[in-house]
């Protein structure tokens, strides 16, 4: 990943500087350090305690009026479930454990965290559907190449079911001081 976010960057022209570290246990050096903590990805491979641990991660981070965004799975987003599902039960599955997320337990999170401020919003109901696409899967059977991206980027179009059946929920919440503190006491 920082790999990835090192050539994006440079081919971009921006300069940035990157971190490898544990996300449970962030050098204090990171802590009120940044306007803005993105993941997409990384949130549903947490389980317990851990995984409200994860999201008071991205809090520490921030400086006051900074802002997280986590992108997670959405538990509701059949098309998703599906594929996950089959993917499991055929030996397929490589990503581990990867837990979806409802909206409620979203909202349970932020409350536990004390964000008095996070907002929702899907990503696409429609992406979500090239997890049940059967020609997808004849194609990987055949093991053709899928057919070279378009240079055109296609325009996504938004739908009202997006909000709570997307593939993927996007939380966004702004740092606060009683979130920035709470996991800094030692937890057991």
């Amino acid at each position: 990943a920082l790999a990835r976010a090192r050539q994006f960057f440079q081919a971009n022209h921006l300069q940035a500087d990157f971190v490898q570290a544990n996300a449970l246990h962030l050098p204090d050096a990171l802590l009120d350090h940044f306007d803005v903590a993105m993941s997409f990805g990384l949130n549903e491979h947490f389980t317990g305690a851990e995984r409200v641990q994860i999201f008071q991660a991205h809090l520490d981070v921030l400086r006051a009026g900074g802002v997280a965004f986590v992108s997670v799975p959405n538990a509701r987003n059949a098309p998703y479930r599906a594929s996950k599902w089959l993917a499991e039960k055929t030996g397929r599955w490589k990503l581990g454990v990867e837990v979806a997320v409802t909206r409620d337990e979203l909202e349970s999170i932020c409350e536990q965290l004390g964000v008095s401020h996070a907002e929702f919003f899907g990503d696409s109901f429609v992406y979500s559907l090239q997890f049940v696409n059967p020609w997808r899967y004849v194609r990987r059977a055949l093991r053709r190449q899928r057919p070279a991206p378009s240079s055109r980027r296609r325009r996504e179009r938004g739908t009202p079911i997006d909000e709570r059946w997307s593939y993927a929920t996007v939380l966004m919440m702004a740092s606060s001081s009683r979130a920035a503190t709470a996991s800094r006491s030692p937890t057991t």
